[in-house]
């Protein structure tokens, strides 16, 4: 007769494996999300920004593609020609922000080119300026027209107005001793409301113009007042007081 022994039953498989298969997966879910994912957001986004700018990677060089109901952007070899390569027989006249050249486009449309000196200001803030530029549309405003930004080159165009700048006008076209002086003062009358309807134009808007005087009130063929240099126009913001206002002057 056999004595049979007693069968122990048989023992479990040690735990730590499945603990270790767990800890693989989640390291393996928190690489995805920390660096898989990511990555993915940030391709997916350059991706998208390139299909909206047509595959370009600084759309803003365009050919005058980037167009506006109201501006229109322009490539720098446009404005170079339409300068003569800023020549300085095109020069209209210069100051603290940069010099303006007469320019004629390739239409034959006359305009005035702004050479911008600052490069510092990025290109985020000079687009943000823009969208302010093209909402003002007053008769007594020089007419922004477009832009053009290239590596350091700043450029703005506005219209061109024959006559010149106030200043200039008052030193040689006010003759008051001439038989022409009653004329000569209805001009001075008509130019001062052109002014005056400007700035309260701008003051509606909840803009100041930093720095007013003849040499940035421009006249056109009819001798109708146009405030420019828009280099010098801040929004006013309501809460800000009036000491800070008066830090942001214009040139002297």
């Amino acid at each position: 007769m056999k004595v049979f022994e007693s069968v122990k039953p048989p023992q479990q498989e040690p735990s730590h494996r499945g603990a270790r298969r767990r800890n693989i997966i989640i390291i393996s879910v928190l690489i995805v999300i920390v660096i898989v994912l990511p990555l993915v957001t940030f391709l997916a986004f350059w991706f998208c920004r390139k299909k909206q700018h047509g595959g370009r990677s600084d759309p803003i060089e365009a050919n005058e593609v980037v167009e506006n109901s109201s501006y229109k952007s322009y490539s720098y070899t446009v404005l170079k020609v339409a300068t003569q390569n800023f020549a300085y027989v095109n020069e209209l006249g210069r100051g603290g922000f940069g010099t303006v050249y007469k320019g004629t486009l390739n239409n034959g449309i006359q305009v005035a080119v702004k050479r911008i000196r600052d490069v510092k200001t990025s290109l985020e803030e000079l687009h943000r300026e823009i969208q302010v530029l093209s909402t003002l549309r007053h008769q007594n405003l020089v007419r922004f027209i477009g832009y053009c930004f290239r590596k350091k080159s700043r450029l703005f165009v506005y219209e061109y107005l024959p006559n010149g700048d106030l200043d200039r006008f008052c030193t040689r076209g006010f003759h008051p001793n001439s038989r022409h002086q009653q004329h000569d003062w209805s001009i001075l009358l008509k130019i001062i409301k052109g002014v005056a309807s400007g700035l309260l134009y701008l003051h509606d808007n909840s803009m100041v113009h930093m720095d007013i005087k003849p040499s940035n009130i421009f006249l056109d063929t009819d001798f109708t007042a146009k405030i420019g240099d828009y280099d010098l126009l801040r929004r006013l913001d309501p809460q800000q007081t009036h000491q800070t206002t008066q830090n942001r002057r214009g040139t002297a």
